[in-house]
């Protein structure tokens, strides 16, 4: 497994975790909100390997690690055994439709065009209290960031 990819998996991780997204984007705190801003996170930086035409297989690698950790979840968090394949291939279809879609908004912003981040932010989070326009600003923060971002420094990636 390439050390790299792991190590942008990890500061993917550690980044979700960051009290922001509670305290000043009023994310509640529980299950679903946790793996959708884990989600973004990742779904961001695939955008980037893909625009900068990484390898697929690291790619491939980095949702692979993805999909291995939610299914560790379903089970920590006590889902049946015999049910987490029906699970699994739910939030599979979730993520890569999020990953689709998050993706066509994130070419607008780098497009500098309208685009409806907003909109799959509330579509997708389905909370009243998030401070969307707060979180839509993180995202293009981090997208127009990222865009600068050279391919060579990925190994060095950070998030704002």
């Amino acid at each position: 497994m390439k050390n790299y990819i792991k190590d942008v998996y990890k500061k993917i991780v550690e980044q979700s975790k960051k009290k922001f997204f509670f305290d000043v984007f009023f994310v509640p705190n529980k299950t679903d909100s946790l793996i959708e801003v884990f989600q973004l996170n990742l779904i961001v930086v695939l955008w980037y390997m893909k625009k900068k035409e990484f390898d697929q297989k690291d790619i491939t690698l980095l949702i692979s690690i993805f999909l291995k950790d939610l299914e560790s979840l379903c089970f920590e968090i006590g889902e049946a055994e015999s049910r987490i394949p029906r699970k699994m291939r739910k939030l599979t279809e979730n993520f890569y439709g999020r990953l689709y879609s998050y993706s066509i908004q994130f070419d607008k912003i780098f497009e500098k065009k309208d685009c409806q981040l907003i909109k799959k932010l509330k579509s997708n989070f389905n909370e009243e209290k998030i401070n969307y326009v707060k979180y839509s600003r993180y995202l293009q923060k981090n997208i127009n960031y990222l865009c600068k971002t050279e391919k060579k420094d990925f190994q060095k990636l950070t998030f704002f």
